[in-house]
């Protein structure tokens, strides 16, 4: 069994490390890990989400945004050694209609959460 507390530091670090900036300059940006359970055992998948909380004016584009020019939002895991990411989950974006725009636009703005699963290989006993 390996307790989470050695993943979380890698996957924070991970989500910390990318630019947390728009074209406005810095955006605040609150996360917090939530794992389905406290322990890990060799083979296993822990199931893990990612909250995110942006100040209130902000949005991010979704994974998906309708238009060619947007730049996808995506969620680069990068997992600690002997776990291998086998599924990301975005969340429902919602549509906005910006001021600026006549097309309503793909985002995910104030809190939403990614999902994902992380798989403990089998043969990882040097992680117990």
């Amino acid at each position: 069994m390996m307790m989470l507390g050695r993943v979380v530091p890698f996957l924070t670090a991970a989500i910390l490390a990318a630019p947390a900036s728009a074209q406005l300059g810095d955006v605040l940006v609150g996360t917090q890990w939530v794992f389905d359970t406290d322990a890990a055992h060799p083979g296993g998948t822990v199931q893990a989400a990612l909250q995110v909380r942006l100040d209130q004016q902000y949005h991010v584009n979704s994974n998906k945004p309708d238009e060619d020019f947007l730049i996808p939002t995506v969620l680069t895991v990068t997992p600690p050694e002997g776990f291998t990411v086998s599924k990301i989950v975005y969340p429902e974006p919602i549509m906005l209609k910006p001021a600026f725009s006549e097309v309503p636009m793909s985002v995910f703005e104030r809190e939403f959460v990614y999902g994902h699963s992380l798989k403990l290989d089998k043969a990882e006993d040097s992680l117990l």
